[in-house]
Formats: C-alpha cells, sequence, structure tokens
C-alpha cells in the first residue's frame, strides 16, 4: 500500500486529473454562492480542463497514454456542449476552446503561452469566464455587477498563478516575459498581493459587501493563497504547486462542504 499511494498519487497530478477536478470544484462553489443551477458545466468544466492541460504536456511528451485522455475528454466535452446548452454558450465555450488550444497548440509557429505577458492572462480569462457562465445559460444575466465576479475570479487565478512562473523562472524562455522574468520574485510576489486585494474587493462588491456564511470559505481561500504567494519562491518544488497551489481552486467549494 505503501509503494501504491504514492504512484496513484503521481498518476493523478501527471494526468492533469487534478487541475480539472480542482476548477470543476471552484465552479460548483460559484454556482452555490448565486443559487445557479448548471450541473452540465460543471462535468463540462471538468473535461474540457482535462482536455485542455494534456493539450499542452501533449505537445512536448507526445505519449499515447495522454492523447487518449484527449480523445476521451474532448469528446465528452463536445457532446455535452452540443445537447446540453444553448447555442449562445456553446459559441462563447467555442471561443475559450480555441484560446486554450491556441495557449498549448503552435499556429503560424507561435502559441499563446510564447507570446509576451499573454500566458497568465489567458489562463485567468479562460477559468473566470467558465466559472460564471451559468449565469448566462440557466439564468440570462448580463449586467455590469457581475463583471465584479468575472474580475474577482480573473485576479483569484492571476494571484495563484505567479507561484507557477516563479518555480519556472530558470526554464523559460525570455521572451515569454513572465512577471518574475520582468520584476523579479519579490516584485512578482508584490503583484500578487495587489491581486488578491482586488479578488477581495470585488467579490465582496459583487455582494454589495453584505456577507454571509456562504461566502466566507472564498475569503479564506484567499487568506490562505496570500500566505502560500509569500511564501512562494524559484527554490519549492514541483509538488507545491502542482498540489498545494492548484489545490486552492477547490478549497472553497470544500470549506463550503464542511461548515454548511
Amino acid at each position: 500500500m505503501r509503494k501504491l499511494l504514492p504512484n496513484i498519487y503521481h498518476a493523478i497530478i501527471s494526468s492533469q486529473a487534478w487541475v480539472a477536478f480542482c476548477f470543476a470544484l471552484l465552479c460548483k462553489y460559484i454556482q452555490l454562492i448565486n443559487a445557479w443551477d448548471c450541473d452540465v458545466l460543471i462535468f463540462l468544466a471538468f473535461f474540457a480542463t482535462l482536455f485542455a492541460y494534456n493539450l499542452s504536456h501533449w505537445v512536448t511528451d507526445k505519449e499515447n497514454w495522454r492523447m487518449l485522455i484527449m480523445v476521451f475528454s474532448g469528446l465528452f466535452s463536445l457532446v455535452l456542449g452540443l445537447i446540453y446548452l444553448k447555442i449562445q454558450i456553446v459559441l462563447i465555450l467555442s471561443v475559450l476552446a480555441f484560446i486554450s488550444i491556441y495557449y498549448s497548440y503552435a499556429f503560424n509557429k507561435k502559441r499563446l503561452r510564447n507570446l509576451p505577458n499573454i500566458k497568465m492572462i489567458s489562463i485567468a480569462l479562460v477559468w473566470s469566464i467558465t466559472a460564471i457562465l451559468p449565469a448566462f445559460n440557466d439564468l440570462g444575466i448580463v449586467g455590469f455587477n457581475l463583471l465584479n465576479l468575472v474580475l474577482s475570479l480573473f485576479f483569484f487565478v492571476v494571484a495563484i498563478t505567479i507561484p507557477f512562473d516563479i518555480r519556472d523562472l530558470e526554464e523559460d524562455d525570455e521572451s515569454i516575459k513572465t512577471l518574475p522574468q520582468q520584476f523579479g520574485v519579490s516584485g512578482s510576489i508584490k503583484i500578487g498581493v495587489m491581486c488578491i486585494g482586488l479578488s477581495f474587493i470585488l467579490f465582496l462588491n459583487y455582494f454589495s459587501f453584505k456577507i454571509n456564511q456562504f461566502h466566507i470559505p472564498f475569503l479564506v481561500t484567499l487568506f490562505i493563497a496570500l500566505i502560500f504567494l509569500l511564501n512562494s519562491s524559484k527554490t519549492k518544488n514541483k509538488w507545491f504547486t502542482t498540489f498545494w497551489i492548484e489545490g486552492l481552486s477547490a478549497l472553497s467549494f470544500i470549506l463550503f462542504w464542511i461548515f454548511n
């Protein structure tokens, strides 16, 4: 059993099932605190993330088992979207899917993750918009106030992405111009702290500063994210980012489920 558990743990991480699972729980939490109901998008978020992140790795390693995951998750996402979602949402998801694919796969010998200052923005944009899609699909909610929630999630994702760039500082090509490359480790951490602060304020503003026990899990998650961010450095091993930092996406739902 002691030998088996590390192998299972490694398989969950390397297959990108962990990041997909965490993002799906983040989407579920956003639905719960807004009384939205679109479980299809939870499954879609999981399988679409599974596809996108495996594609990012398959571009370089070309492993057959990763291709199988991509085929299964890609087809499942496509079927779910076409059968259960409104055409407007399918169109939005198509744009987000293109951004995700372009992030990993080169068009005209360029891909988003290698364009200056674009890598982090593209990830945060896709995650934040996907998480609020039930507002459009089931409720038809479109308004300025919803932008507060989108931006709150956007800055949260930017903040928890910074430790990954700090970890890869020595490996990333200088042309990518990640935050650590431009502002150094300490400067990047300060930007991350600002992003967490903005996420906090925008989240409160979205609920008109009327916070109840259901909102507290996200605020606690922001505080824990701040602690992780302040302890980030280029010497941290990959488990610090790929498990613990990635797990921050799921923490809000986990806390919500435990206490409510």
